[in-house]
């Protein structure tokens, strides 16, 4: 065997080499087992649990993928995940120790977790119920946001510039404990509302533009707003606007603020609002009512779609159903289902405050009151509703009434109540309260009406015509209810079903608009306030709160603390000219306050 000697060159090479090796392998960085924990066992919660516990919520208001509520202290009961202590969670009696024959076992149906997938479960737990953190994203700055603004006017036309909008996810991309599947829901629930917005009849899919796909761009007039000066009415109510015109130590931004200014006319004001605002705010009145110009009754609504109720009622053209319980009346229910020229369905509830007297539908199930039924002895008198109708492109609009018709915001709470709390509270608002109840359209019902009520005569005749076998009001309930899933997965489909979701079904994911308010309804933690003003991190907002004074009388001294801010506070401009968040930006040099203000 032939050996060769070893150049001290060789041998240098050789320890250099070994050094390289060895600090390779010593940057790379650990992984860190918590997070790794974590993945898998939020990873587990999505496949098992999630689909009835956060799509569907067959428990109001329960979503396993959300933390704050697992280890929320529930009145009489566990809470869902008790940090470090298995036994005292109800998630994990459901899931790893309930025996399948008790039927407390979870999931009712479909694949069931694995020992392996029950002991990641416990670990997790024990090791204190972590979550994943967010991906690191590069903060999108306000700089970013007006140059893709501008770059895409550059591309239109002079006479297109001013129908275009803009809606911002900056702020919700900037928070890091925002999901990037959270992201996508707010693309989609940014379509789904523009879509639900609309009187026109195809689905607008609006265009994606800048860095992180964090602006939503849109013409209006493939809305019809500009026939309705909807914009204005969403300025006005806007409690973010800012113009970058004059903001000081930063020229790069003050010249695209300024060639923005010169590529559109001045009386269309500002372009962009933030998608998280506009999908919490223009979902419920009065913007919801305001935008969708729905009229002040449901006489008037009706007088527009070419339904005529009691022409339906002495025709027997109409379909009945009524029940004792439902999900959101707090009495007994009874709904019609009518149609017209003027949309695909019109469904109208009638609720009570009692199921006593005139309100017991199953004694008086001929109503309404009104001059011409040839049945007034038996017709129920009715204390409000909820309207349900199709609208050109096949979403649902909403409107709440009283008793004689008169348009009402909210419903009363000892009638209806919301226990998933869409608009932040068990109340019942119009629109945002009734897209998150109707996921997927007309909810499906078994009617107790039609063998409930005791009648005789032409009474029973005419109520049997009323209400249709429970066979045939299923079949145009999933007509309906296909008509709406079609038309929600060509407006969302497009953000939602990409990736690892690409052949998943439309159904299978969270009401986007219901989902996402929710997000922006929550309290401002340090990170999401250092998102909302576009600071660097928490250290950075501290020390700009410690020095400043009118800072801290703005509300912001709670950051000096572990305390949060209220949303209903930040963005509140009742009684003010400004907003707490303009105040605040004057007072850190962000930006100019833009408001509009109706005209005398």
């Amino acid at each position: 065997m032939n050996f060769r000697p070893i150049t001290r060159l060789a041998l240098l090479a050789a320890v250099v080499l070994g050094q390289v090796a060895t600090q390779a392998t010593a940057a790379q960085p650990k992984a860190d087992p918590g997070q790794e924990l974590a993945t898998q066992a939020t990873g587990i919660l999505r496949k098992y649990c999630h689909r009835c516990h956060g799509v569907q919520f067959k428990v109001p208001a329960y979503d396993v993928l959300n933390r704050d509520i697992l280890v929320a202290t529930r009145e009489g009961a566990d809470p869902y995940i008790t940090p470090g202590k298995p036994e005292k969670s109800e998630l994990w009696d459901r899931m790893g120790s309930a025996e399948p024959q008790t039927g407390d076992a979870m999931p009712l149906s479909g694949p069931k977790p694995t020992d392996a997938d029950k002991d990641i479960i416990k670990k997790w737990i024990v090791a204190g119920a972590p979550f994943p953190k967010a991906t690191s994203r590069t903060p999108v700055r306000d700089q970013d946001i007006v140059k893709a603004m501008v770059d895409h006017l550059r591309g239109l036309d002079d006479g297109e510039r001013k129908f275009w909008r803009y809606f911002t996810l900056a702020t919700l991309y900037n928070n890091p404990s925002v999901r990037d599947d959270e992201l996508r829901l707010a693309r989609a629930a940014v379509s789904k509302l523009l879509n639900s917005l609309s009187q026109r009849r195809k689905i607008v899919v609006p265009d994606v533009l800048g860095p992180g796909q964090t602006i939503l761009a849109v013409d209006i007039r493939r809305l019809g707003w500009q026939e309705r000066d909807a914009w204005s009415a969403i300025l006005r109510a806007y409690p973010y606007g800012l113009k970058f015109n004059n903001r000081r130590n930063d020229e790069d931004l003050r010249r695209l603020a300024g060639e923005l200014s010169r590529l559109i006319d001045d009386e269309v004001g500002l372009l962009d609002v933030r998608a998280d605002w506009f999908i919490d705010s223009a979902s419920r009145p009065p913007l919801y009512h305001a935008i969708l110009d729905l009229p002040g009754t449901a006489q008037a609504l009706e007088q527009r779609l070419a339904v005529d109720v009691e022409s339906d009622f002495l025709n027997v053209n109409l379909k009945r159903a009524g029940f004792a319980r439902s999900d959101i009346s707090h009495q007994n229910r009874l709904v019609d289902r009518h149609e017209s020229s003027g949309t695909d369905y019109y469904w109208k509830s009638y609720d009570f405050r009692s199921n006593e007297g005139t309100g017991n539908i199953f004694k008086f199930p001929l109503g309404p009151v009104f001059t011409r039924n040839p049945f007034p002895r038996l017709a129920f008198e009715h204390a409000g509703g909820e309207i349900i109708f199709s609208l050109p492109n096949k979403l649902q609009a909403y409107l709440l009434v009283k008793g004689d018709g008169t348009r009402i915001d909210d419903g009363p709470p000892d009638i209806v109540g919301d226990d998933q709390k869409n608009s932040g509270t068990t109340q019942v608002v119009n629109g945002l309260s009734c897209m998150g109840c109707h996921k997927d359209g007309m909810r499906t019902f078994k009617d107790d009406l039609r063998v409930g009520a005791e009648l005789g005569g032409k009474a029973r005749e005419t109520l049997d015509l009323f209400t249709p076998q429970q066979k045939v009001m299923d079949r145009v309930l999933r007509q309906d209810e296909a008509q709406f899933v079609k038309a929600v997965e060509e407006a969302a489909g497009p953000f939602l079903k990409v990736e690892e979701d690409k052949d998943k079904p439309i159904r299978a994911f969270p009401e986007p608009i219901s989902t996402v308010a929710k997000l922006y309804q929550k309290d401002l933690g340090p990170e999401e306030m250092v998102a909302e003003l576009g600071l660097k991190d928490v250290d950075e907002l501290k020390r700009l709160v410690q020095d400043n004074l009118q800072l801290r009388k703005l509300g912001l001294g709670v950051f000096l603390g572990s305390g949060a801010a209220k949303r209903t506070e930040w963005d509140s401009l009742k009684d003010r000219t400004l907003s707490t968040f303009h105040q605040v930006a004057v007072e850190l040099g962000r930006g100019t306050p833009y408001r509009v203000f109706r005209a005398d």
